[in-house]
């Protein structure tokens, strides 16, 4: 679906609705193959569609584009160039040669300041290793901006300069940037900083520029941004650890204040959702005003007012913030709203995962205990362990909860074991250390892993990726 998209965007959905008409119209009551559709979209764009498609359905992966710049023709030019480099992209950041040997071809699609340049840059196509095109000065200078892959329809990362970077950052303040071209930058930069190519200090700065951001999605990937960087920096010393929550804090609390606590008549759903979303964030980053009101409406629903007072969409932050940053009496509120088979069942699982969010070591305890009751079905166990792992000491009882429950797992769901790779990876992604890679791969070592394969394997990659982009940006970060 990612490719068709960026097919259509490249050769335009007219044309590309055309070439469909054509292919049914040409095709219909008769039997037909993918290369007869590459061939009607060739014939109406003009373009060797089946060429192009050919680098994206038969190779495996997809690039990253590097880009620099430099001057044409001297001070005075009206020019700069912009060199492209491909090469294939993977989250580890380790690409053998061997691995490396694909070329795509990479419609560019920029995204400018310019208007004009903009609507004549839509043929730029990166068809080679490497190559170079032009940009005004004006795109490229200090006033001005650019970004590749416009709408962030198309199927690459891009790793931009410092520079470059700093006037998208102006850009997003702008409000100059659509909101997929924002969702886009950030998503491409907080991969890079994963996979080792760029900066963490770079997606942070830009996430700072984002401050008044009001669209749901781009707060969406912000928070998933900030939260791989939270698992990742987990053991890390308080003091950068305390850093990452204040920046939450200072990103969320201040969104929660201008939407306001309260779900307004005929709202927009994504309005709900944003609020929700920033309530969580931080509040169990530890933003006090919010932790006040979510105890409030806590009490509300503990005292048995009818009808509540807090509105079903607030019921998640509610339940999650209040356990976070409470102890034994919130918990048991929110384990008797569970408990009470009167409640919608959604509502119930939203109480169920918020169990997993304390703090607490005996509650924890209490929780891992609790989801092997006849309270908790089969099928709802990783919704409460779920938030377990945002401490050190609840990821390390998941562990050992696991480990010691492992066999039982295998008698539950051993003609299911989808939902044991589900474990699996809940289980794991609260770990950030080659010696917990290790210690996972031993715990592993004499078991049949073979229809758990690829979400171990899948969960040891992510560990390995996080221990390796903190023992590489853990200066930055400070």
């Amino acid at each position: 679906a990612s490719v068709i998209r960026m097919l259509s965007s490249y050769i335009g959905l007219e044309t590309f609705l055309k070439g469909i008409r054509q292919y049914l119209a040409k095709h219909q009551y008769r039997n037909a193959a993918t290369t007869d559709l590459w061939a009607a979209l060739s014939e109406a764009s003009g373009r060797d569609i089946g060429e192009f498609m050919a680098q994206w359905t038969l190779r495996v992966g997809y690039p990253v584009l590097t880009v620099t710049e430099e001057a044409v023709g001297g001070e005075g030019s009206d020019e700069v160039k912009v060199h492209v480099r491909q090469n294939r992209f993977l989250v580890s950041g380790t690409v053998t040669s061997e691995e490396d040997q694909n070329v795509w071809w990479v419609p560019l699609n920029f995204a400018t300041n310019d208007p004009d340049f903009e609507a004549k840059s839509g043929s730029a196509v990166l068809t080679e290793r490497e190559a170079s095109f032009s940009l005004p000065k004006g795109v490229a200078g200090d006033n001005g901006w650019y970004k590749l892959n416009k709408d962030t329809v198309s199927l690459f990362r891009v790793q931009y300069s410092d520079v470059a970077i700093k006037r998208l950052a102006k850009a997003i303040e702008n409000k100059a940037l659509s909101t997929n071209d924002r969702i886009g930058i950030f998503s491409d930069l907080s991969a890079l900083a994963e996979s080792g190519l760029g900066k963490t200090s770079a997606m942070l700065t830009l996430i700072k520029s984002n401050a008044d951001e009001c669209q749901d999605e781009v707060w969406g990937t912000i928070q998933e941004s900030l939260g791989r960087l939270t698992r990742a920096w987990i053991d890390q010393p308080s003091e950068i650890y305390d850093k990452i929550q204040a920046l939450k804090r200072e990103l969320f609390g201040p969104l929660v204040r201008r939407l306001g606590y309260e779900v307004k008549r005929d709202e927009d759903n994504k309005i709900t959702r944003l609020r929700s979303r920033a309530i969580i964030s931080a509040g169990i980053a530890g933003d006090k005003e919010i932790i006040g009101k979510v105890r409030e409406w806590l009490d509300s629903v503990s005292a048995g007012t009818k009808p509540s007072p807090v509105h079903a969409d607030l019921l998640e932050p509610m339940f999650i913030v209040a356990v976070n940053q409470g102890g034994e009496r919130e918990y048991e509120v929110v384990k008797t709203y569970y408990l009470d088979e009167k409640n919608p069942i959604d509502q119930r699982l939203v109480a169920l995962q918020a169990l997993g969010a304390t703090k607490v070591p005996s509650l924890m305890d209490a929780t891992l205990k609790f989801l092997l009751s006849d309270a908790v079905r089969n099928q709802d166990i990783h919704t409460g362990i779920a938030r377990l792992t945002m401490t050190p000491e609840g990821r390390d009882k998941l562990w050992d909860w696991f480990k010691a429950s492992y066999d039982n797992f295998l008698k539950r769901y051993g003609d299911s074991m989808s939902y044991m790779s589900v474990l699996v990876r809940y289980t794991m992604m609260g770990f950030s250390s080659e010696e917990k890679a290790s210690e996972v791969e031993q715990f592993f070592a004499d078991k049949d892993v073979s229809r758990i394969d690829r979400a171990l394997n899948q969960s040891l990659e992510t560990i390995r990726t996080y221990a390796k982009w903190v023992e590489r940006d853990s200066e930055d970060v400070k």
